[in-house]
């Protein structure tokens, strides 16, 4: 845990992007809560397959999503289309809205993936290997953790084990922030 702090709190003086990952439907409003907490995009709902591997063909439906998104505030959708197509507009941007949420302010792959069971998130995983992206990973005894950078051994079901780690690698994040790089 204390090497997770010493690398989350460089990644936070460098101004990096940590993406949290963690799935579970128990877990989601923590993540997210994390996450908010010190500006960092998140993986609450589904892994979005090939957000690391194709990250540009998946931004490029981030850019769509915010497009349909900005047209709809201002009320261009109902000056282009009818109403059966606004209709399904809207469904697609429900969809949309459902898979991009923490992500969409990625404007490049993320420096490094904070994962939450990462038998369960074996996709995001697995991605962050390829294009080698360090891991730092809540570990529970069940897990292989080959293949992850930072292991952090605790029980990754447990909301209370979740929490209380989440909230100490909130508080590292935000400790090394004001620090500039020149200092300690």
């Amino acid at each position: 845990l204390l090497e997770a702090f010493v690398v989350v709190g460089d990644l936070s003086k460098k101004n990096k992007t940590l993406l949290f990952v963690g799935t579970k439907p128990s877990i989601r409003d923590i993540i997210e809560e994390s996450a908010s907490k010190i500006n960092q995009p998140f993986m609450s709902d589904r892994w979005i397959g090939g957000l690391l591997t194709n990250f540009s063909i998946i931004r490029k439906r981030m850019d769509y999503f915010e497009g349909l998104k900005r047209d709809k505030i201002s009320g261009d959708l109902e000056k282009k289309y009818k109403k059966k197509e606004i209709v399904v507009i809207s469904k697609e941007l429900e969809r949309l809205e459902h898979n991009f949420r923490g992500v969409v302010a990625l404007r490049k792959i993320p420096d490094a993936l904070f994962i939450i069971d990462p038998k369960e998130e074996i996709t995001a995983l697995r991605e962050a290997q390829k294009v080698n992206i360090p891991v730092i990973a809540v570990v529970s005894t069940d897990i292989d953790p080959t293949g992850i950078t930072h292991i952090i051994p605790a029980n990754d079901s447990a909301r209370t084990s979740i929490s209380y780690i989440l909230n100490r690698i909130v508080e590292a994040w935000n400790e090394n922030k004001n620090i500039s790089p020149n200092e300690k």
